[in-house]
């Protein structure tokens, strides 16, 4: 799978975007802004963005054509496993 850059923005609007970005980040801690945002955040929070960020990752890991090829797209569910005769899952010498 490649990256064609079909996306609404040509790259150079991306990067202007990244740009704005850093410099509104840098802002804010030259400031002090940034770690009173971060202290008003309750801890609760802060986990489970974590958390969700994690199972995210997780999700593209396995799924199948991004990673290990453990889950596959399915239309009800979202996602479904795949079948246990997937050369993926073969640890048994041929």
């Amino acid at each position: 799978m490649h990256c064609t850059g079909t996306g609404p923005l040509t790259y150079q609007q991306a990067l202007a975007a990244c740009l704005v970005e850093g410099g509104i980040f840098l802002l804010l801690v030259l400031l002090g802004l940034h770690s009173k945002i971060i202290a008003a955040v309750p801890p609760c929070i802060k986990l489970a963005t974590a958390g969700g960020i994690g199972v995210f990752l997780a999700v593209i890991g396995l799924q199948q054509g991004f990673g290990l090829g453990l889950l596959s797209v399915s239309g009800t569910t979202r996602f479904r496993g795949v079948e246990a005769a997937t050369p993926y899952l073969c640890i048994c010498p041929d």
